[in-house]
């Protein structure tokens, strides 16, 4: 897997695919989703982790239009099991303007 701070970055470009990009829009948004997954429910270290995302997105885009940054869960210590074991998934999801 990719570390977050590798995946997020600004585009600076005319063209994406297909779409022409104007460099004059003012209003920037940006979907990002992030999850964490467990063997603990209830890890400690969960809270710790969404605010290091939080924190490298408003590093990467200080000098960019997006200002908000949160999550909304979309589930929390989901119970599955994989290879036998039971671990616990988290996924938060944001809109950030």
């Amino acid at each position: 897997m990719k570390k977050f701070n590798d995946q997020i970055y600004p585009v600076e470009k005319d063209k994406h695919g297909w779409f022409n990009l104007n460099s004059n829009v003012k209003k920037v948004n940006a979907l990002a989703f992030a999850s964490f997954v467990s063997y603990e429910q209830n890890d400690s270290k969960k809270e710790v982790y969404y605010a290091k995302v939080l924190n490298t997105a408003r590093k990467v885009f200080a000098n960019n239009i997006i200002s908000t940054f949160s999550f909304q869960k979309a589930y929390e210590d989901t119970e599955i099991e994989l290879f036998n074991k039971k671990i616990y998934v988290t996924l938060r999801a944001g809109l950030w303007e």
